[in-house]
Protein backbone atom coordinates (compact mmCIF):
# COMPACT_ATOMS: atom_id res chain seq x y z
CA UNK A 1 0.00 0.00 0.00
CA UNK A 2 1.51 3.19 -0.71
CA UNK A 3 2.06 5.48 1.83
CA UNK A 4 -0.41 8.31 1.12
CA UNK A 5 -2.89 5.77 0.71
CA UNK A 6 -2.38 4.50 4.50
CA UNK A 7 -2.47 8.07 5.74
CA UNK A 8 -5.64 8.49 3.96
CA UNK A 9 -6.77 5.70 5.73
CA UNK A 10 -5.21 7.31 9.06
CA UNK A 11 -6.58 10.28 9.03
CA UNK A 12 -10.77 8.93 7.76
CA UNK A 13 -10.56 6.77 10.96
CA UNK A 14 -8.99 8.66 13.56
CA UNK A 15 -10.27 12.16 12.48
CA UNK A 16 -13.38 11.57 10.97
CA UNK A 17 -14.85 8.13 11.93
CA UNK A 18 -13.85 8.29 15.49
CA UNK A 19 -15.27 11.42 16.61
CA UNK A 20 -18.15 10.76 14.71
CA UNK A 21 -18.86 6.98 16.88
CA UNK A 22 -17.97 9.19 19.68
CA UNK A 23 -21.12 11.94 18.47
CA UNK A 24 -23.52 8.73 18.03
CA UNK A 25 -22.79 7.83 21.57
CA UNK A 26 -22.86 11.15 23.10
CA UNK A 27 -26.08 11.92 21.31
CA UNK A 28 -27.78 8.48 22.75
CA UNK A 29 -26.73 9.59 26.25
CA UNK A 30 -28.04 12.72 25.85
CA UNK A 31 -31.93 11.48 24.00
CA UNK A 32 -31.81 9.04 26.86
CA UNK A 33 -31.63 12.02 29.66
CA UNK A 34 -33.48 14.09 27.51
CA UNK A 35 -36.32 11.44 27.00
CA UNK A 36 -36.66 10.85 30.62
CA UNK A 37 -37.90 14.35 31.60
CA UNK A 38 -41.35 15.97 30.65
CA UNK A 39 -42.17 15.92 27.27
CA UNK A 40 -42.48 19.34 26.25
CA UNK A 41 -39.06 20.25 28.70
CA UNK A 42 -37.44 17.11 26.20
CA UNK A 43 -38.45 18.61 23.06
CA UNK A 44 -37.17 22.04 23.92
CA UNK A 45 -34.34 21.39 25.68
CA UNK A 46 -31.72 21.02 22.55
CA UNK A 47 -32.64 24.47 21.38
CA UNK A 48 -32.08 25.79 24.57
CA UNK A 49 -29.40 23.90 25.43
CA UNK A 50 -27.46 24.15 21.73
CA UNK A 51 -27.97 28.01 21.68
CA UNK A 52 -26.73 28.99 25.42
CA UNK A 53 -23.85 27.21 24.57
CA UNK A 54 -23.19 28.64 22.19
CA UNK A 55 -23.47 31.72 23.61
CA UNK A 56 -21.18 30.34 26.59
CA UNK A 57 -18.67 28.49 25.02
CA UNK A 58 -17.11 31.48 23.90
CA UNK A 59 -17.03 32.94 27.25
CA UNK A 60 -15.77 30.10 28.57
CA UNK A 61 -12.54 30.00 25.94
CA UNK A 62 -11.13 32.51 28.35
CA UNK A 63 -10.96 30.47 31.51
CA UNK A 64 -7.68 28.51 31.49
CA UNK A 65 -9.13 25.24 33.18
CA UNK A 66 -11.88 24.90 30.65
CA UNK A 67 -10.04 25.24 27.46
CA UNK A 68 -9.24 21.36 27.03
CA UNK A 69 -13.29 20.74 27.08
CA UNK A 70 -13.88 23.09 24.64
CA UNK A 71 -13.54 21.23 21.50
CA UNK A 72 -16.39 18.58 23.46
CA UNK A 73 -18.45 21.39 24.33
CA UNK A 74 -18.47 22.84 20.61
CA UNK A 75 -19.51 18.75 19.88
CA UNK A 76 -22.21 18.61 22.26
CA UNK A 77 -23.73 22.07 20.36
CA UNK A 78 -23.94 19.76 17.19
CA UNK A 79 -25.64 17.13 19.12
CA UNK A 80 -28.27 19.42 20.71
CA UNK A 81 -28.37 20.67 16.49
CA UNK A 82 -29.10 16.79 16.29
CA UNK A 83 -31.73 16.36 18.55
CA UNK A 84 -33.87 19.19 18.05
CA UNK A 85 -35.18 17.74 14.48
CA UNK A 86 -35.14 14.04 16.23
CA UNK A 87 -37.10 15.06 19.65
CA UNK A 88 -39.44 15.89 17.41
CA UNK A 89 -40.09 13.55 15.14
CA UNK A 90 -39.08 10.69 17.37
CA UNK A 91 -43.06 9.68 18.03
CA UNK A 92 -42.87 8.95 14.30
CA UNK A 93 -40.08 6.70 13.90
CA UNK A 94 -40.25 2.54 15.03
CA UNK A 95 -39.67 2.41 19.17
CA UNK A 96 -37.56 -0.81 17.83
CA UNK A 97 -34.89 1.30 15.26
CA UNK A 98 -34.69 4.33 17.65
CA UNK A 99 -31.43 4.81 19.04
CA UNK A 100 -29.91 2.84 15.63
CA UNK A 101 -31.61 5.89 13.73
CA UNK A 102 -30.46 8.75 16.21
CA UNK A 103 -26.68 7.32 16.20
CA UNK A 104 -26.25 7.05 12.62
CA UNK A 105 -28.04 10.04 11.99
CA UNK A 106 -25.49 11.94 14.65
CA UNK A 107 -22.56 9.89 13.44
CA UNK A 108 -23.38 11.27 10.15
CA UNK A 109 -24.31 14.65 10.86
CA UNK A 110 -20.97 15.23 12.74
CA UNK A 111 -18.88 13.40 10.11
CA UNK A 112 -19.68 15.71 7.76
CA UNK A 113 -19.29 18.55 9.54
CA UNK A 114 -15.84 17.54 10.17
CA UNK A 115 -15.52 16.97 6.95
CA UNK A 116 -16.70 20.12 5.60
CA UNK A 117 -14.81 21.77 8.33
CA UNK A 118 -11.46 20.33 7.30
CA UNK A 119 -12.12 20.80 3.47
CA UNK A 120 -12.84 24.92 4.32
CA UNK A 121 -9.18 24.88 6.35
CA UNK A 122 -7.19 22.87 3.96
CA UNK A 123 -8.78 23.76 0.97
CA UNK A 124 -8.46 26.83 -1.68
CA UNK A 125 -8.63 29.05 1.28
CA UNK A 126 -10.99 31.20 0.90
CA UNK A 127 -14.03 31.55 3.31
CA UNK A 128 -17.37 29.72 3.15
CA UNK A 129 -19.99 31.80 2.53
CA UNK A 130 -21.38 32.22 5.73
CA UNK A 131 -17.69 32.87 7.28
CA UNK A 132 -18.02 35.79 4.76
CA UNK A 133 -21.19 37.11 5.84
CA UNK A 134 -20.01 36.91 9.52
CA UNK A 135 -17.20 38.80 8.96
CA UNK A 136 -18.83 41.81 7.51
CA UNK A 137 -21.20 42.25 10.73
CA UNK A 138 -19.85 44.76 12.56
CA UNK A 139 -19.78 42.23 15.55
CA UNK A 140 -17.97 42.80 19.03
CA UNK A 141 -14.83 40.49 19.34
CA UNK A 142 -16.93 37.89 21.24
CA UNK A 143 -19.34 38.44 18.72
CA UNK A 144 -17.98 36.09 15.78
CA UNK A 145 -17.54 32.79 17.77
CA UNK A 146 -21.18 33.26 19.05
CA UNK A 147 -22.23 33.70 15.90
CA UNK A 148 -20.07 31.01 14.12
CA UNK A 149 -21.31 28.44 16.68
CA UNK A 150 -24.74 29.21 16.63
CA UNK A 151 -24.62 28.66 12.74
CA UNK A 152 -22.71 25.20 13.26
CA UNK A 153 -25.68 24.55 15.57
CA UNK A 154 -28.52 25.80 12.41
CA UNK A 155 -26.22 22.93 10.30
CA UNK A 156 -26.35 20.25 12.34
CA UNK A 157 -30.19 20.94 12.82
CA UNK A 158 -30.48 21.07 8.61
CA UNK A 159 -28.19 18.27 8.02
CA UNK A 160 -29.91 15.98 10.89
CA UNK A 161 -33.60 17.55 9.78
CA UNK A 162 -32.58 15.60 6.09
CA UNK A 163 -31.18 12.49 7.11
CA UNK A 164 -34.38 12.08 9.37
CA UNK A 165 -36.63 13.67 7.27
CA UNK A 166 -35.79 11.08 4.82
CA UNK A 167 -35.48 7.95 6.93
CA UNK A 168 -39.11 9.12 7.91
CA UNK A 169 -40.30 8.99 4.84
CA UNK A 170 -38.87 5.40 3.88
CA UNK A 171 -41.06 4.08 7.28
CA UNK A 172 -44.24 6.01 6.06
CA UNK A 173 -43.61 4.45 2.87
CA UNK A 174 -42.93 1.07 4.12
CA UNK A 175 -46.18 1.26 6.43
CA UNK A 176 -48.19 2.48 3.32
CA UNK A 177 -47.23 -0.35 1.93
CA UNK A 178 -48.05 -2.93 4.68
CA UNK A 179 -51.44 -1.19 5.12
CA UNK A 180 -51.94 -1.55 1.61
CA UNK A 181 -51.22 -5.39 1.36
CA UNK A 182 -52.50 -6.23 4.75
Amino acid sequence: MEPLASSVIVFVLLIVLLPAVFAGLLSLTFYYILAKTQPVVGKFAPILSGLLLAVLVPVLSFVPPIRPILPVLDLVIILMGVLTPFMLLQNRLPDRHRFVILFSGSAITAAMLLVYGFATAFGDGAPSPVSRFLMSLPLPEIGLPIMSLITVYLEAVLISSVIFGAVLAVVTAFREREVQSG
